[in-house]
């Protein structure tokens, strides 16, 4: 199985050709995100966030994240 990444003999950490031979196959194929992801994605989170703070006080539990 390729690893991600790889360490140096000295420790230090590099990103394995693998993964950027992958990264220039899918490059060149023209694949990417489409342009509101960003933003669905933090409605998503935001919507996420309000379910689980209204279970949270549902059942008398201590906020697991705070503002």
């Amino acid at each position: 199985m390729n690893q991600p990444f790889a360490r140096t003999e000295d420790g230090g950490v590099f990103i394995s050709d693998a993964v950027l031979k992958s990264q220039a196959i899918v490059s060149a194929v023209g694949v990417s995100l489409p342009s509101d992801f960003a933003e669905k994605s933090q409605e998503k989170a935001d919507l996420l966030e309000r379910r689980l703070s209204r279970l949270e006080q549902a059942l008398g539990l201590e906020p697991i994240c705070a503002r």
